[in-house]
């Protein structure tokens, strides 16, 4: 996966790409889950066009979460350049459907975006003030199955609590361990523990509590066929499906000693058609 080793390689720079409507547009809806409506940081609210000899990459984040896309597209200039993410899907959205889309950057970060049927000039924003790409340190591969994934999303993120108060309960704990792996989630009034035991360990075992907002993102894109690999790292979580890569930050709380709750001798079961 192309992805760049220098993102500061071409800062200051001016930028020259053109691409098509539908790459453009794919690229920046997947983008838009990163993208915050409100930040008190007006730079969160751009899209970072990285691009260089090796390809074209975006990028998109809220500080919690970090989305890198791959953009087909042909590249005059190499320069990097934010440009407002809603401003630039808007333009992009009521393009022609089959138009050509030309990004042109000056070194005053000055855009000017041309398609088939107009010109428009957008203000930019120095690279530089972007914020850098997580740093994912000792990252460890789990051989968590995109199947096993989506289906302990499905089962586990209806408990999960939306009280930042209780910051370990807005996400969902998984234990990786050599055998198995459970997911557990709960909002204090509720719980769920989901147990698969056709995992086996590759790299990764352990606990680490994934936050709700990204596995409701991951569940979007997991409607897919795409396999997915999926990275732990001291502070971060790392899916990568296709060529697009995605980061979260781990919420580094104490999860609630969740076995402790769940009766041991209780031998009533309760059988229910789902039907």
């Amino acid at each position: 996966t192309n992805f760049p080793l220098n993102p500061h390689l071409f800062f200051g720079r001016s930028m020259k790409i053109s691409t098509s409507k539908t790459e453009l547009q794919a690229a920046l809806q997947k983008l838009s889950k990163a993208t915050p409506t409100r930040s008190t940081l007006p730079i969160l609210n751009s899209v970072l066009f990285d691009a260089q000899e090796t390809g074209t990459v975006l990028r998109t984040t809220d500080l919690e979460i970090t989305i890198i896309v791959n953009l087909p597209a042909s590249i005059e200039t190499p320069g990097s350049v934010a440009i407002p993410h809603q401003t630039l899907l808007d333009i992009t959205n009521e393009s022609p459907e089959d138009t050509r889309i030309t990004l042109t950057a000056n070194t005053n970060n000055k855009v000017e975006m041309v398609t088939d049927v107009g010109a428009y000039d957008i203000m930019g924003k120095p690279a530089e003030e972007f914020p850098a790409v997580p740093a994912v340190d000792n990252r460890k591969e789990t051989g968590l199955s995109t199947e096993a994934l989506r289906d302990m999303i499905k089962k586990t993120s209806f408990a999960v609590s939306r009280d930042e108060l209780k910051p370990a309960l807005t996400g969902v704990l998984f234990r990786f361990n050599k055998d198995n792996l459970t997911a557990v989630a709960t909002d204090g009034h509720r719980l769920v523990c989901y147990n698969r035991s056709d995992y086996k360990a590759d790299e990764y075992t352990g606990d680490i509590i994934v936050p709700r907002k990204f596995l409701s993102l991951l569940s979007g894109v997991l409607e897919g066929e795409e396999s997915v690999q999926i990275w732990m790292g001291a502070n971060h979580m790392t899916a990568s499906f296709g060529s697009d890569l995605y980061f979260t930050r781990i919420i580094d709380e104490r999860f609630p000693d969740f076995e402790s709750v769940i009766p041991k001798d209780n031998d009533k079961e309760l059988t229910v058609d789902k039907s």
